[in-house]
């Protein structure tokens, strides 16, 4: 991928540029490799715990919705700012859906899941 100085991005596949794009989503993990290209941001723990899989369902919605506002929007920025509305109530309601789910396990369940994510945040180790 390549910044270019019209505030796009170029996508390239190999040698072989893929075009030139105004917005471009790295959805390649929490550790992406795209993300560092085209933002500053990096991913942080909600501390929403993890329990029963809501989170996986959350990011696969999240991934249509935007992308239908995407599609349904000549301007982008338009699009994201409606995604993210409707995307804090829908996480809101999930969030507290699992705090609800985790206080049935255990009581210091949250301090345990705070304590697993902090300790990950860092990302994979590699062997150099």
């Amino acid at each position: 991928m390549e910044a270019l100085a019209d505030g796009r991005h170029r996508v390239m596949s190999g040698e072989r540029s893929l075009g030139a794009f105004d917005l471009v989503v790295g959805a390649d993990g929490a550790w992406s490799r795209v993300r560092p290209l085209v933002s500053p941001e990096t991913p942080s723990y909600t501390g929403v715990p993890p329990f029963s899989g809501e989170g996986v369902n959350m990011a696969m919605l999240d991934a249509l919705e935007l992308a239908r506002r995407l599609a349904g929007s000549a301007d982008w920025s338009a699009g994201v700012a409606g995604y993210e509305e409707d995307m804090f109530v829908r996480a809101a309601a999930a969030a507290t859906g699992a705090m609800e789910g985790l206080s049935f396990v255990s009581e210091d369940a949250l301090a345990h899941s705070l304590a697993h994510f902090a300790a990950i945040t860092a990302g994979p180790e590699i062997a150099v």
